[in-house]
């Protein structure tokens, strides 16, 4: 534990030694108005940076959407085929489905609208 606390100690002060004394600018953008002259100045690390973080992003959707609609259910194989001899389902008969589980949810809904109403 002791051994932690020294080593958490010299980190800190390695860390604050190693301050440079004139840091650069951090901002992303900003205006400059000299002789009359308006001048729009971009720190381009700032462009960079901003760059690299949307790639990332970028590939961790283009990994992760996969994935999730695989988790989901959503990559079920079809042949595309909706008839009723092979087994797939209608659009009626799905809607027919829905509509007969979500009956009772909206009788109690009724029932209880009708006594505190």
């Amino acid at each position: 534990m002791k051994l932690l606390l020294v080593i958490a100690l010299c980190a800190a002060v390695a860390s604050g030694a190693a301050v440079p004394e004139e840091e650069a600018d951090s901002r992303f953008a900003y205006v400059n108005w000299e002789d009359n002259q308006v001048n729009l100045q971009v720190n381009q690390s700032s462009i960079i940076e901003g760059v690299i973080v949307m790639l990332v992003v970028l590939a961790l959707v283009l990994v992760l959407v996969p994935l999730v609609t695989n988790l989901l259910g959503g990559a079920e194989e079809t042949t595309g085929y909706a008839t009723g001899a092979s087994g797939y389902e209608t659009g009626y008969d799905s809607y027919k489905r829905s509509l007969d589980a979500a009956l009772p949810i909206l009788d109690q809904l009724q029932a209880a609208w009708k006594k505190f109403a």
